[in-house]
């Protein structure tokens, strides 16, 4: 992977997207917000899945409202799942839901309604106006709530002004999610992460990889949300989406990511989540060997082995939680990322320092210890994998050991040595 880009901050409820955050796995409900029961169920079994941001279709007023509602029912049971609403053809919808959930995806392909055929300029810039208009309200709502937009730009519905003079192109996804931008810009709402899709996969690659050129012109690094559009079934939305939003996270590009297959969305959450394996030279056949034999993909898809990673603050920063010894580099890095770990430390390490380096990171909430021998003990009876899927699973512990992880970070400690260093130099 190539050094992650790294954007802007925002917040979606309590959830932080972009800057050093891990990589956020997202799924898309399929039911309908009319029923709240079903809704809700399938809303948690999506966080067990190990989901961090669930949307709903929200087709009319009543379906955004009843959105409201499964979000109650979720926070009474303790469930802080942020929701959000995706939005098409009806403006007015989108300022029910920006008062009742945390994010708001809209298209600016259907915000408003706009003619087929040539525009004038004049024409053009009237329909810049009307767009302006309706965001208004929007987001002076999305301002007071603290309410998150995400701007979702399609390749099978770029508005009819955008087709006029870009054709449904990789440059008028990009165009037409840069307009939107600075039409929220100039209402001083910035609250926004960004999405270019297509369900052709190059296409999705170029128009993202434009739409990146394109905010680094002129100074900008919103988040960005990775997915391909319909990806299809089991096998051809996980290949699709595989080709499309790896290419680009190996670019380093991507906040968070959706994997798109029809059916039930649990399906969705397992295929965002994935094992980085860095085994030595002397081990990289048989681990690798091990993986396959388990039923992982050849393809890399479910576990990434590598003899050696060359850069491992990139791959520290995108995962979710890493199993690693406790030497001083891993210590460093891990802090630096605010990585949670689970520390399993070499006993034979000189006056055993590898597991005071442990303690000092579990003693500070960033980290879990177990003794090797323990270890050793609990994946003979089967019990350490259910421990690291249940760690996985739980949201909230993980933020809590992010926040104990960067709490020992020193990012100054190079420029101290180094001054303390010429102070002593300086006083001979």
């Amino acid at each position: 992977m190539n050094n992650r880009r790294i954007s802007k901050e925002i917040c979606v409820g309590n959830l932080r997207i972009g800057g050093n955050n891990p990589i956020r796995i997202q799924t898309m409900a399929n039911t309908d917000t009319n029923n709240i029961e079903a809704s809700v169920a399938q809303a948690k079994r999506c966080l067990e899945a190990g989901t961090e941001l669930l949307r709903y279709t929200t087709q009319g007023t009543k379906e955004a409202e009843n959105l409201g509602k499964i979000k109650e029912v979720l926070r009474a049971e303790g469930i802080d799942l942020p929701l959000v609403a995706d939005i098409h053809f009806n403006a007015n919808v989108a300022e029910v839901a920006a008062n009742l959930v945390e994010k708001v995806r809209i298209n600016p392909g259907n915000f408003v309604t706009g003619k087929h055929g040539d525009y004038t300029d004049e024409e053009w810039n009237d329909e810049l106006r009307r767009i302006r208009e309706k965001l208004h309200t929007l987001l002076s709502i999305c301002k007071d709530k603290g309410t998150a937009i995400r701007i979702g730009v399609n390749h099978g519905s770029l508005s009819p002004r955008i087709m006029s003079r870009y054709g449904n192109t990789p440059l008028g996804l990009a165009t037409s999610c840069m307009e939107f931008i600075e039409l929220c810009e100039q209402e001083g709402f910035t609250n926004l992460i960004l999405s270019v899709k297509a369900s052709n996969t190059r296409v999705m690659i170029y128009a993202v990889r434009m739409l990146v050129q394109m905010m680094d012109a002129k100074g900008k690094n919103y988040p960005l949300h990775l997915g391909v559009t319909e990806a299809g079934s089991d096998d051809e939305g996980r290949i699709k989406s595989a080709v499309g939003i790896g290419t680009l996270l190996h670019d380093g590009i991507g906040d968070t990511i959706r994997v798109s297959i029809s059916g039930d969305p649990v399906q969705e959450v397992p295929a965002g989540i994935s094992i980085l394996h860095q085994t030595g030279k002397s081990e990289y056949e048989n681990v690798r060997a091990a993986y396959l034999a388990a039923g992982c993909s050849e393809a890399e898809t479910d576990a990434m082995v590598k003899p050696f990673l060359h850069d491992m603050t990139a791959a520290y920063r995108d995962c979710d939680l890493a199993l690693c010894r406790a030497g001083a580099t891993s210590m460093a890095e891990l802090a630096a990322t605010g990585t949670p770990a689970v520390f399993l430390p070499f006993p034979q390490a000189a006056h055993d320092h590898q597991t005071e380096n442990a303690r000092a990171m579990q003693e500070a909430g960033g980290g879990i210890l177990i003794p090797q021998k323990d270890a050793q003990a609990m994946h003979a009876e089967g019990r350490l994998a259910p421990i690291l899927i249940e760690l996985l699973n739980d949201r909230p512990r993980l933020a809590a050991m992010r926040e104990g992880a960067l709490s020992l970070a020193r990012p100054e400690a190079a420029d101290a040595v180094a001054e303390e260093i010429l102070r002593l130099a300086n006083s001979n």
